[in-house]
């Protein structure tokens, strides 16, 4: 517990099906009944896939670092703007323009308020919004790319890899392969519970 995040105040940000896959999983720890050395292990098992899950999420999902904690009006409206077009061929340029002030300072001020240029952010963002389609959606890779603001399936697989460490199809395939083994397992689970719960009288 000393060299994992949970040593420390720890937070993440996730969505419905995230949060609802967490939730299985604290189904299936109050699901194995009895108090043998098995048992226990099976419920110390479900605690650690739970505790796997929600470090994954905060390692998948990227952070921007804040600098100070005022944040300046500008660098907000920056980031704000980014968010909200991502998936259009926006240029620093343009942003700069929307801001109306020099792009030099723009990247001045943004920078030192994030610790990264808005390039960089836009990228972030961009890869970003492509995890939660790769987790969540039946779009293809290449569709992927596209909605999300790329222009190059090349330099989206770079920039996923250079980010994750693994491909864009790796992560997809790793994150399917990890939930069809919950989903065994808590069936596997839920069939053991019915079986194991006692037959209704028959009306006389």
């Amino acid at each position: 517990m000393t060299n994992s995040p949970f040593a420390t105040t720890f937070s993440f940000n996730a969505d419905k099906q995230v949060i609802e896959s967490l939730y299985h999983h604290v189904v299936s720890a109050i699901m194995v009944e009895g108090d043998g050395f098995s048992d226990a292990l099976k419920r110390n098992a479900c605690l650690y896939e739970f505790m796997s899950i929600i470090s994954a999420i905060n390692d998948t999902y990227l952070s921007f670092p804040i600098a100070e904690t005022t944040i300046n009006p500008i660098a907000k409206s920056v980031m704000s703007y980014l968010f909200q077009n991502y998936f259009e061929d926006i240029s620093i340029p343009e942003v700069a323009s929307y801001c109306h002030i020099d792009q030099s300072y723009l990247i001045r001020l943004f920078k030192k308020q994030y610790n990264l240029t808005p390039k960089r952010a836009l990228i972030l963002i961009r890869l970003n919004q492509a995890v939660q389609l790769l987790l969540y959606s039946s779009l293809s890779i290449t569709d992927i790319v596209y909605e999300v603001g790329f222009h190059s399936q090349v330099v989206f697989d770079r920039a996923f890899k250079k980010n994750f460490n693994v491909s864009p199809t790796e992560f997809r395939q790793t994150f399917l392969t990890y939930e069809n083994n919950i989903i065994d397992h808590r069936e596997d689970e839920l069939l053991k519970l019915v079986k194991s719960k006692p037959a209704r009288p028959s009306a006389t």
